[in-house]
């Protein structure tokens, strides 16, 4: 049995305790819920013909109780994975150097625990939406005090567009098409659905700072991006390894972390052009389909890198400019295979801190309530602000790939932003 399976049956054990005893969890229950890690990463507990997992399958059905929450649990397998505490804590960082702090109201779609809310600076209204009843309740006994829990799809959320300042988290991903007539006309997959309805969400001149699908930006379709494209600028994104999310939640998936600016009504463009994707500069074996990548991490560094479609002053929020670089010296067919972190690092700036997990709120004894809006989002960052933005995410992700993949060269550099399967529409 692996150590994640006992940690999940630990704490739903926990939650049955606070359940039948109508009580909040005490800190000793809390930080055996902190380790809760969703079904994701141990999918095999629910496969009956899997004979490894026998025991704990009958005890996880007990803990369950009913046959609907067994199939709800089950079906979370898809999309139940988790964001690191280092990934986590690097684009709250992040954030911060964005502008974003004081009394602002903050959006996590998809919260899962609440990896992101544990780290949200202090003075921010958080607000978060898990599908999960069980991930939500766990959500709540961790944050509760701090943070407004809704237990619903992100499609049934009805909140007013630009009712945040921020958006911040990590997209699920599944071939699904949600039914939203309001907010997915374009019957967009989960992941770039997410994106959508979080940039309505979030007020002009806020951010929307998510962790998506390569595909987001490698799809040989561009409908999504144009569509974002009418909303929002991109500031920035960058690609992470494609086993950065191994360790935390089982899963190989390549990642972008992309940044996003909700553009002011009547301004124009600005920032990097990312729409169009061309064919990665690598080997492919004889007769192999050539992949593509998009055509802002194909841009080389330097100067022409921020040759980009800015035509005009009226937007003045900040744009980190990530940048995916030429394919190494030497670099193989089998060497693409590996996606790194597409930001290089500007020498000399401050590296953000670590820590391992989140720290928990206690509840109070009343629910928290949802709070009004607020407008004090601050934009117009300089550039030594943007490039430490950029140096704290690269340092962060770096550091958390070299304990996830045993990759310890201290030197580690931007290389490779190709994945080893052509992009889908």
């Amino acid at each position: 049995m692996t150590a994640k399976l006992r940690a999940n049956l630990d704490t739903l054990a926990v939650l049955n305790d606070c359940r039948g005893e109508a009580r909040w969890a005490t800190a000793d229950e809390q930080t055996v819920l902190a380790r809760w890690s969703g079904w994701g990463s141990v999918p095999a507990v629910f496969d009956p013909d899997d004979d490894r997992h026998a025991d704990e399958r009958t005890e996880l059905r007990r803990l369950l109780g009913t046959e609907e929450a067994w199939s709800q649990a089950r079906r979370t397998t898809l999309n139940a994975h988790y964001t690191s505490a280092d990934v986590a804590q690097a684009m709250w960082g992040a954030v911060s150097a964005l502008g974003v702090d004081g009394d602002v109201s903050v959006l996590e779609p998809g919260c899962g625990s609440g990896n992101f809310l544990g780290f949200a600076p202090e003075g921010i209204r958080l607000t978060g939406i898990e599908l999960d009843r069980t991930t939500a309740e766990i959500a709540r006994h961790l944050y509760g005090a701090r943070a407004t829990i809704h237990t619903s799809g992100f499609e049934e959320l009805r909140v007013e567009d630009g009712a945040f300042d921020l958006t911040i988290g990590n997209v699920p991903f599944a071939k699904v098409t949600p039914h939203d007539p309001v907010h997915n006309r374009g019957r967009h997959a989960l992941h770039n659905y997410f994106l959508i309805k979080s940039l309505h969400l979030t007020r002009p001149g806020g951010f929307v700072m998510a962790l998506t699908s390569r595909y987001t930006m490698d799809a040989r379709n561009p409908a999504v991006r144009r569509e974002i494209a009418g909303l929002a600028d991109l500031v920035g994104a960058i690609r992470l390894p494609e086993r950065a999310f191994a360790r935390s939640s089982g899963t190989d998936v390549v990642v972008d972390l992309v940044v996003l600016r909700r553009r002011p009504p009547g301004a124009e463009p600005a920032g990097p052009s990312w729409e169009h994707v061309a064919p990665a500069p690598i080997d492919t074996a004889d007769g192999a389909e050539s992949l593509e990548v998009n055509e802002y991490y194909r841009r080389p560094p330097g100067p022409s890198a921020r040759r980009t479609r800015r035509r005009s002053r009226h937007v003045s929020g900040p744009r980190a400019h990530g940048r995916g670089d030429r394919r190494p010296e030497g670099a193989t067919s089998r060497g693409a295979r590996r996606a790194h972190s597409a930001t290089r690092t500007p020498p000399g700036l401050p590296t953000c801190q670590r820590s391992e997990t989140p720290t928990r709120s206690r509840h109070s004894d009343a629910r928290p309530e949802a709070t009004s809006t607020s407008n004090t989002l601050r934009t117009g960052a300089s550039s030594s602000t943007r490039a430490a933005t950029s140096h704290s995410l690269s340092v962060a992700l770096r550091s958390h790939t070299d304990h996830g993949s045993r990759r310890t060269s201290a030197n580690l550099r931007s290389s490779s932003v190709y994945a080893t399967r052509p992009a889908a529409c």
